[in-house]
């Protein structure tokens, strides 16, 4: 579930938007996005996304040429 979690707020959904994708209340969202963040050591999804992206594990799959 993290990482559908994770896939979804690095696409840029909100964490509403991303609790109807999953079918999950809003709440077991944040709960999750929590526990990355706490495990992490990272303060703000700010953060996350970027950790995310430079440590491979969400690929953008906009490339610059």
């Amino acid at each position: 579930m993290e990482t559908a979690v994770l896939r979804n707020l690095c696409r840029g959904f909100k964490i509403e938007e991303i609790a109807d994708r999953l079918v999950i209340p809003e709440n077991k969202v944040k709960l999750i996005l929590n526990d990355i963040l706490f495990k992490l050591k990272l303060t703000n999804r700010t953060q996350l996304v970027t950790y995310a992206t430079d440590n491979g594990i969400f690929m953008s799959k906009v490339s610059l040429q």
